[in-house]
């Protein structure tokens, strides 16, 4: 089935080497340009305020983090417009995934994972919290998804 091979090779794509070098919004814009590539989906990447590095391992971990959140919307969503917003300011960083598919029931999809480890939802609470930041998921059925993750700033590497 070719979306499978599109998720598969999606989450093979890029490594923490590039993320290091060519950093978090190129990293994302190479995604978003290969999930475009498949024509099922429209892609947009958007900037707000002024970018900045964020430091040591966390471009890496946030990057993951979208990966997952990206394969969850090709694999469930039945999405056609896949947007990303990246909000920079002084004291906090901010990124908005959001999508135009069937949505789901946050709550129930929450529960069934209780028991299976390494679960998408979990995954992602555990690495923002790993990081000192927070999410929050507004989604119901019918009504796509918009997953925030909020990073605070301590400092800005130029």
């Amino acid at each position: 089935h070719q979306t499978i091979a599109d998720v598969r090779g999606l989450s093979k794509s890029l490594d923490g080497d590039f993320v290091g070098d060519f950093g978090l919004v190129e990293s994302l814009s190479h995604e978003l340009r290969r999930i475009r590539s498949t024509g099922k989906y429209q892609t947009e990447i958007l900037m707000e305020g002024e970018a900045y590095r964020l430091e040591g391992q966390k471009e890496i971990v946030l990057f993951r983090v979208v990966q997952e959140i990206l394969n969850n919307i090709l694999k469930h969503a039945a999405a056609k417009n896949i947007q990303l917003t990246l909000r920079y300011t002084p004291a906090q960083f901010s990124l908005t995934i959001q999508d135009d598919g069937k949505g789901f029931d946050y709550e129930a999809v929450l529960n069934r994972e209780l028991g299976a480890s390494g679960a998408g939802l979990r995954n992602i609470q555990r690495r923002m919290e790993m990081l000192g930041g927070t999410h929050k998921i507004d989604t119901s059925p019918g009504k796509g998804c918009k997953i925030h993750l909020f990073l605070p700033i301590f400092r800005q590497i130029p």
